[in-house]
């Protein structure tokens, strides 16, 4: 970061250190299985599309 250039880096500081990004999605408590299996699979194939990735 330009602005604190003595700071090390995540990475720097500890060694091996990777990242995952995570993605929640929330739905009303009692949403129907079928709707909550069709949000899961609609996120997934948007997040598979070639410009997301």
């Amino acid at each position: 970061m330009a602005a604190l250039p003595q700071v090390p880096t995540l990475g720097e500081t500890l060694l091996g250190f990777g990242k995952t990004p995570w993605y929640g999605l929330f739905a009303p408590a009692g949403t129907p299985p079928a709707i909550v299996q069709q949000l899961q699979a609609e996120v997934g194939r948007a997040l598979d599309h070639p410009e997301v990735v």
